[in-house]
């Protein structure tokens, strides 16, 4: 409000210099010339004056129009950093990967430079966004300083003061809108792709008791249920992926679990250590040995009282009647006992996972506390069939040591979204505020003439 009546009083103070000079009884005619434009300028900032809250108005109901949306284009920025930094740590893994096989010279001629171009990227497009809320957020007061300027007597700042009204009145309405601007370069698979990150990692999966689980297929999805990787780990329950064409997703992503014809699926979410362990276990599941195990369904809880490779003895409770299930090969003998009860099956089914035949039996545990006992017996031991294994990095991302040259596609499109893009977006704000700033006075009095006089 002070710099409001501030600027009031210079555009008086400005008009009646005018009358002043029109009233001097001297030929001074180089003076006397200035006293109509000094008329003219001082009414035209009390115009303006009068007009602040008009002025905000415009921006809000012209925003209204074009259908400006901060809460959007906050959302738009977020994902774009996150997909910069998506891609860093993905090249940041690839050279910890080429570092570690002897491949460091790439690492620093080839990596390396990209990385920069990104964290520069990351620099210029948080910049742009700080000034965008920083110019939207100032814009009142931006505007009242503006008009202070634009009436200062014989046009000292009126151009500076025209310039930062149309600033603030250009970028309140403009920035918000740059995803539409920037979106219409076109959306890049190559960079939504890299969205997921990247990171090496050992995988291991256990049962309830911690005993290794061996020969699962470990399988990742991504949020929207895109299959990304398929791995099969050894007999001892590992996952090796630590090698540069495998890898895992670094963001949030769905695990899913086969295990003898038996799924586990949960959601993991990696922490930022470019290399790390990924332990995993499967709380209603119990491996016996390779590829015999049992798993219980509706329990509230159960306890393993003794265990061996053929059999285990548990506590089981549960407040209504729950679901044990044997997972044997089709050659074993199952039995099963409750409270040294011989159990019968409820069900008893076959199938095939992995070329290897299997049988499973279903069993019924009455609600309450109970002894459990299960016994699988079978000598036999099979190597499941090799599976046809999807490597993150390689066969996803397309990123692998003899195909580097990809990762600059990429970044190009990054580089092009996210600057280029902006840029010429800026530019375009900057000739729209000078066009402004010249209908507001900045450069001539045309428009404050005929808006004083009506000629």
């Amino acid at each position: 409000m002070q710099l409001l009546m501030l600027a009031f009083y210079l555009s008086v103070l400005t008009y009646y210099t005018g009358v002043l000079i029109y009233t001097i009884p001297l030929p001074f005619y180089g003076l006397k010339k200035w006293a109509p434009q000094l008329m003219v300028d001082g009414v035209f900032s009390a115009i303006l004056v009068f007009s602040y809250t008009i002025l905000l108005w415009l921006i809000n109901y012209i925003g209204y129009i074009l259908g400006v949306d901060w809460g959007s284009f906050n959302k738009w920025f977020t994902e774009q950093l996150l997909s910069i930094a998506s891609l860093l740590v993905t090249l940041r893994t690839l050279g910890l990967g080429l570092s570690s096989v002897g491949l460091g010279f790439l690492t620093n001629s080839f990596i390396s430079p990209l990385i920069s171009s990104l964290t520069y990227l990351m620099i210029f497009i948080s910049t742009y966004y700080i000034l965008s809320v920083a110019i939207a957020s100032l814009a009142p007061i931006l505007i009242s300083i503006g008009l202070v300027l634009h009436s200062i007597p014989f046009r000292l700042a009126r151009g500076g003061g025209a310039t930062l009204i149309a600033v603030a009145m250009v970028f309140s309405i403009g920035a918000p809108l740059t995803p539409f601007f920037v979106e219409t370069i076109g959306s890049y698979e190559l960079v939504n792709r890299f969205s997921y990150g990247y990171l090496l990692a050992d995988i291991f999966v256990y049962d309830s008791i911690g005993n290794a689980i061996p020969y699962y297929v470990y399988e990742i999805y991504s949020l929207d249920n895109a299959l990304l990787a398929r791995y099969a780990s050894d007999q001892y329950g590992y996952v090796n992926a630590t090698s540069i064409d495998k890898g895992v997703p670094s963001s949030k992503h769905i695990v899913r679990i086969s295990m003898a014809g038996y799924f586990y699926e949960t959601i993991v979410t990696p922490s930022s250590p470019l290399l790390r362990n990924i332990t995993l276990t499967c709380l209603n599941a119990i491996s016996l040995r390779s590829l015999r195990m049992v798993s219980v369904f509706n329990m509230n809880t159960f306890t393993v009282n003794s265990i061996s490779s053929n059999y285990v003895i548990m506590t089981t409770y549960s407040s209504t009647d729950s679901t044990l299930v044997a997972i044997g090969l089709s050659s074993d003998a199952i039995v099963a006992y409750v409270d040294d009860e011989p159990l019968v099956p409820s069900r008893t089914y076959s199938y095939t996972w992995r070329n290897v035949d299997f049988r499973t039996y279903e069993y019924v545990i009455p609600n309450g506390s109970h002894t459990v006992f299960i016994g699988i017996y079978g000598s036999e031991q099979p190597t499941p069939s090799n599976i046809d294994e999807i490597y993150y990095a390689r066969d996803t991302l397309g990123v692998s040591i003899g195909n580097l040259e990809f990762l600059v596609q990429p970044v190009s499109a990054l580089v092009l979204k996210l600057f280029i893009a902006p840029v010429v977006y800026v530019s375009i704000l900057v000739s729209t505020s000078v066009g402004l700033a010249k209908l507001l006075g900045g450069s001539s009095i045309r428009v404050a003439r005929i808006l004083v006089t009506g000629i």
